[in-house]
């Protein structure tokens, strides 16, 4: 604007640029400028010898005026051009209906649509939402999203009102400019390449300019049924937080970072080639927000990448692999331990649980030099149900687990074994039903890809046949029968 005043009511300005003022540049000019949106121009108004008055806008960095508001617009897609703006936008009935005497939008649409109940109702910028007004909620689903400037907008918000994260600016080299936040939300329970666990909801956030040394806080978003899917997948402790006053809970969590970008875009642990780094987060900094029901994990980086959450016990163990097999005899659980190494001092704790989650310790026994096999014997099984497995200490401390074992004291049915474990490519599994009927099994590798599966019922004995090019490693093999569901970790060698 030159030497002139214009009046500018619900228009969209985004997307442009100028050596001064993207958005608008007034040169002796004092425009006034009601009920739109300036966002994503750069510098969004510039002034020589002018004075515009700005009113119920929305203006990127802020401008001096009755009813203006700094906050992200949440256009549906402005890069494709579709600047028409989310059910959960800021700008829904912000505007001064007072200020507008149209009836339609630009898309030929009802102006001052009720969106929210009371108040004004025009909305900001060129186009009126036709819907009432949505809250912004978690992102319940994969998505990807692009900000244009962390600076400005902090929250990283989807296209479907969905919260992916937060980024805050900060430290010795603050990220600034575009940010591409993805969030993937597993079906399935995720694990890497030596089968330790992840939550189902995990993240890659990568800044357009100095990925691998921007600084600055983030904060990521979990579900308390993600948590609980954690620790139910787990037989490794300690948990991640079995609620808001689980304060053990709280001081496990960790944080698993992985340096660069997913190779090939999908997210999982094992596509990043950099290296990773565990990260605690302070626990005042892991928050459960009781009014939106949803964990709040914030913590400082140096470099951007892949984000996971994982538990304290996060170090990766020394595989010594055990097969625990049981039957039921007289009301009693005999329980036969199978080791493919003997390694005399080794501590062997059978622990059971009357719900699978929950394990104490009930018999501990102590390895011998060439003992290769413990049997376990519980009387108090009774008529009763009961979980067992193995929990294994070695000289050093470190702790794994063997497989678990579901055992019915009613005595019509054993727990479902595999054997032999380890396998090697080629060879043949065999699942032993103990009188149950196998409904239906799968094998997952540590990028929770299903690479053998059969869906069908059969009473006896089932057998696995292995293809010679099964790629070495830990695997999960999930089993559905009439009993229920079973999991062991196959380990393929």
């Amino acid at each position: 604007n030159a030497s002139s005043s214009p009046s500018i009511t619900n228009s969209t300005f985004t997307g442009n640029s100028a050596s001064f003022g993207g958005g608008m540049y007034n040169s002796s000019s004092n425009p006034m400028i009601r009920n739109s949106s300036l966002w994503g121009n750069g510098t969004e108004i510039a002034n020589s010898s002018s004075n515009p008055t700005v009113t119920h806008s929305i203006v990127q960095g802020g401008y001096t005026g009755a009813g203006n508001i700094d906050a992200n617009p949440l256009f549906v897609d402005a890069a494709a051009g579709n600047v028409r703006i989310q059910a959960c936008s800021p700008a829904i009935d912000a505007g001064l209906d007072a200020s507008n005497t149209t009836t339609t939008d630009l898309a030929g649409n009802p102006r001052k649509f009720e969106a929210i109940a009371g108040g004004q109702l025009i909305d900001m910028g060129a186009y009126e939402v036709q819907s009432s007004a949505s809250t912004i909620t978690l992102a319940a689903a994969s998505s990807t999203t692009t900000v244009s400037n962390i600076a400005i907008a902090n929250s990283i918000i989807n296209s479907n009102c969905g919260l992916v994260a937060t980024v805050v600016p900060g430290g010795v080299a603050p990220v600034s400019g575009s940010i591409e936040a993805k969030v993937w939300i597993q079906p399935i329970q995720l694990t890497n390449a030596q089968g330790r666990p992840f939550a189902r909801r995990h993240y890659e956030i990568t800044p357009a300019t100095n990925a691998a040394t921007a600084t600055g806080t983030i904060t990521l978003y979990f579900l308390q049924s993600e948590f609980d899917d954690f620790n139910a997948f787990s037989p490794i402790d300690p948990d991640m937080p079995t609620g808001p006053g689980d304060g053990l809970g709280i001081s496990n969590l960790r944080i698993y970072k992985y340096a660069g970008s997913s190779s090939p875009n999908n997210g999982l642990p094992g596509s990043y080639a950099g290296a990773g780094t565990l990260i605690d987060p302070a626990d005042a900094n892991i928050v459960w927000n009781a009014t939106l029901n949803r964990w709040e994990v914030t913590f400082a980086v140096v470099g951007f990448s892949g984000f996971f959450v994982t538990n304290a016990n996060f170090t990766i163990l020394p595989l010594t692999t055990m097969v625990l097999q049981g039957t039921v005899q007289q009301q009693q659980a005999v329980l036969n331990l199978k080791l493919a190494q003997a390694v005399a001092g080794n501590r062997y704790e059978l622990q059971s649980s009357p719900n699978g989650s929950n394990f104490s310790t009930i018999q501990t026994q102590t390895g011998a030099a060439g003992q290769l096999g413990l049997q376990f014997t519980d009387a108090t099984l009774g008529s009763g149900q009961k979980a067992y497995r193995i929990k294994q200490t070695d000289a050093n401390g470190a702790v794994s687990y063997s497989n678990i074992v579901l055992l019915s004291g009613s005595g019509a049915q054993g727990a479902i074994t595999a054997y032999p474990n380890p396998v090697r490519p080629g060879g043949q599994l065999q699942l032993s039903s103990n009188g149950q009927t196998i409904k239906g099994w799968q094998l997952v590798n540590a990028l929770g890809q299903t690479v053998l599966q059969q869906q069908s019922a059969a009473s006896g004995n089932t057998y696995i046949q292995l293809p010679q090019s099964l790629t070495p490693g830990l695997y999960h093999l999930r089993l559905q029968s009439n009993g229920g569901s079973q999991q062991f970790k196959v380990m393929v060698e």
